[in-house]
């Protein structure tokens, strides 16, 4: 992927570019050399993933925090679920796939604590 202009839409596709650069420990995103430590915040943000995503997206460090204009290629309800993940203390990329999945729901504005335990319910359990 190729960074864009700065003006270029955060999208789908460099949140989940931000979530691979995560969980595999990538050493560059967006063409920069970035580590994920969420004690650092390397990024330029309070939230690592956005920051990420802005810079596979823009090429430039993002010096906001995630906005409701942001990812607007998700749907309403994912992209509320997306939003507050990213805003939250307990954010990770695993939560961050799981919400653009589709697999969990998270309301607007909603917090997910830090030590907070989500797990998925067996969809076989679900029908019994």
């Amino acid at each position: 992927m190729t960074p864009a202009d700065s003006t270029a839409p955060l999208t789908r596709e460099h949140l989940l570019l931000a979530c691979e650069w995560a969980e595999r420990g990538l050493p560059t995103i967006g063409g920069a050399p970035r580590v994920y430590d969420q004690s650092y915040w390397d990024c330029g943000t309070a939230c690592c993933l956005h920051g990420a995503a802005h810079l596979a997206a823009r090429g430039t460090p993002a010096t906001y925090g995630p906005q409701v204009g942001d990812y607007t290629d998700l749907a309403p309800d994912v992209r509320a679920g997306v939003l507050s993940v990213l805003c939250s203390p307990g954010g990770t990329p695993a939560l961050v796939r799981r919400v653009i999945a589709g697999e969990l729901v998270v309301g607007a504005d909603a917090v997910v604590d830090a030590g907070a335990c989500v797990q998925a319910e067996d969809a076989e359990e679900e029908d019994e």
